[in-house]
């Protein structure tokens, strides 16, 4: 299997895959090329999961195949959705947005009282 595709795999997936300690820039950039075919694979796993379930309960059908789907990739696709969701509604309401520098978990380096040169 080609270093790309296995990077690619890597990092979209949960799969366990063997990645070379040391990864060239050239395969890392080549990666990309697989995203589609990584996407290709999921779908048919899904596919082949919701085809031996069937359609009898459809309800139960739709629960096994997100479910796999979201441990497949680690929840990536559903993280991101969340993050869209957020990004849609989070700003309309007031109690919820954070103010720059209010939240002290992203430590930030850079408060307009006190400037800081970095470097």
């Amino acid at each position: 299997m080609p270093v790309p595709l296995r990077i690619a795999l890597q990092l979209l997936t949960r799969l366990p895959v063997a990645v070379p300690a040391e990864i060239a820039p050239r395969d890392l950039g080549r990666s990309v090329l697989y995203y589609p075919l990584v996407g290709l694979l999921l779908g048919v796993l899904l596919l082949a999961a919701a085809a031996f379930l069937g359609t009898a309960h459809a309800g139960l059908t739709a629960a096994v195949v997100v479910t796999l789907w979201a441990l497949l990739t680690g929840l990536l696709h559903l993280d991101g959705l969340a993050d869209s969701a957020d990004a849609l509604e989070g700003g309309t309401v007031q109690a919820f947005r954070v103010q720059a520098g209010d939240d002290a978990s992203c430590n930030n380096l850079y408060q307009a009282t006190q400037p800081r040169v970095l470097g």
